[in-house]
């Protein structure tokens, strides 16, 4: 569901002429990577948080 939101709200985003496509479309990229260097750095915190 939220994947659909996002391509949607990446449509409108285009469409609208509201942002660049690079920069709509590295966007995805970008937040992945940022998600996978925080779980590896934090680790710990990530293990903690999946256990409550």
């Amino acid at each position: 569901m939220f994947l659909d939101f996002s391509i949607v709200f990446a449509v409108v985003v285009l469409l609208g002429h509201l942002h660049y496509s690079i920069d709509v479309a590295s966007a995805y990229f970008i937040t992945f990577s940022i998600f996978s260097l925080a779980k590896e750095r934090l680790r710990n915190h990530w293990e903690f948080a999946n256990l409550a």
